[in-house]
């Protein structure tokens, strides 16, 4: 979860700084649209790998003999 925290601080930060040197407050640009997609696929990834994981490890200690 540390590492979620810590990557969408730095987006925040850096679609922050795309607005201040852009001087455009009005709307998203590209740029930030694709950031933010980026961010959410990455943290659906994560999200996944972490479930399948459990979903393995269930499976696996189940007894079938």
């Amino acid at each position: 979860m540390t590492e979620l925290q810590m990557l969408w601080a730095w987006v925040n930060v850096r679609i922050g700084k795309i607005r201040e040197d852009s001087g455009d407050d009005a709307g998203f640009t590209t740029l930030e649209w694709v950031a933010i997609a980026g961010v959410v696929i990455v943290a659906a990834i994560v999200v996944a790998t972490i479930l399948m994981n459990k979903a393995k490890d269930g499976a696996n200690s189940v007894n079938v003999q």
